[in-house]
């Protein structure tokens, strides 16, 4: 199933409940490596719930033939996101934060992508 979007993963409904926009990602780096930023927002914005997913390729070999997989990473951050910072080095902190959620401890499988969403919301 290696090559699928967020959106075959997650729910349109969910992922809106959540803040997502599934028509689109939020950030392509040129290594092919997609940023999807939702946000549960409260009263506080210092307080808002960002949720991040990461969309990461990688290429192995096997029986002599190179193929490519999907990692997925979710994680989430406090506070604005970057459209929301009030200054260019909120806006660098937030996406500082955001880029540390690509390590193994917050790999996830892409079946359980809708299920750690779905954790986010009912907590709040």
């Amino acid at each position: 199933m290696a090559g699928k979007s967020f959106a075959y993963y997650v729910e349109e409904n969910i992922a809106r409940r959540a803040g997502f926009n599934q028509s689109y990602a939020n950030i392509f780096l040129g290594d092919g490596i997609i940023f999807y930023f939702g946000q549960i927002p409260n009263l506080n914005p210092e307080r808002n719930l960002n949720l991040i997913v990461i969309e990461s390729p990688r290429y192995d070999f096997m029986d002599g033939r190179r193929r490519k997989r999907t990692d997925w990473y979710f994680g989430t951050v406090l506070g604005p996101h970057s459209g929301q910072c009030e200054s260019e080095e909120e806006a660098e902190e937030f996406l500082r934060k955001a880029g540390e959620i690509k390590k193994r401890k917050n790999r996830i499988a892409d079946r359980y992508l809708e299920d750690a969403i779905m954790e986010q919301i009912k907590m709040l």
